[in-house]
């Protein structure tokens, strides 16, 4: 996959979602004492002009996953705010995931 012939020239961050981050070891944790690594970084820096962008808080919990964002409304909004403004902060143009779910209306 070396030669991945993409164009990208924009400011992105990734999402790490717990469940990708920990369920689907697409990456290394911070709460793991070893080298951090991440396979969705590793595939996007192919891009050609791509510039990854870090947050303060690589990744801290966003307060969606599971039932929490059910019984814990008010909490998980402050976290998804929280989680935003690292993003805006660092002069991200482009979030990416790799783990989506559908809030429930």
């Amino acid at each position: 996959m070396d030669d991945l012939k993409i164009e990208y020239p924009h400011k992105v961050d990734i999402h790490q979602s717990c469940h990708g981050l920990r369920g689907l070891k697409l990456g290394t944790p911070s709460e793991l004492v070893t080298e951090r690594s991440s396979k969705v970084h590793r595939l996007l820096k192919k891009a050609k002009g791509i510039e990854i962008i870090g947050l303060d808080r690589e990744d801290e919990c966003c307060g969606f996953g599971g039932t929490f964002s059910v019984f814990e409304p008010d909490v998980s909004v402050k976290m998804g705010k929280d989680r935003l403004e690292d993003h805006l902060h660092n002069g991200v143009e482009i979030i990416t995931a790799t783990d989506m779910s559908l809030p429930l209306k």
